[in-house]
């Protein structure tokens, strides 16, 4: 059994953070023999960075937030993010639409 805790720590002296100033994240792992082993062999800044980069791509996966929300969140430049979603067969949401933007705002930039 695993358990994952994470908490959420604010800049803002409100009820609603307007700014999320961290998140610390901890996993506590009881299970077979081989996870652990792995796992004891990172460092915990490692172990703490791959924690924010599989939320971050979770909540980008659920469209909770954005490519780029993601890749801040988990202190990562978006190219390597965008090379993270893709090894984790995660797509980039780009459709249609977004395509359409693109050369709408293309040509009035060329304008």
């Amino acid at each position: 059994m695993s358990k994952f805790v994470c908490s959420i720590v604010s800049n803002s002296d409100t009820d609603r953070p307007r700014e999320i100033s961290s998140i610390k994240c901890g996993l506590h792992v009881c299970g077979p023999a081989d996870l652990l082993q792995v796992v004891s062999q990172l460092n915990a800044g490692d172990l703490a960075q791959e924690t924010a980069k599989l939320l971050a791509l979770e909540l980008f996966r659920e469209d909770k937030i954005s490519m780029g929300g993601a890749a801040e969140l988990c202190r990562t430049p978006i190219e390597a993010f965008m090379e993270f979603a893709a090894n984790h067969d995660v797509p980039l949401h780009y459709g249609i639409a977004e395509l359409e933007e693109d050369r709408r705002t293309l040509a009035k930039l060329r304008a």
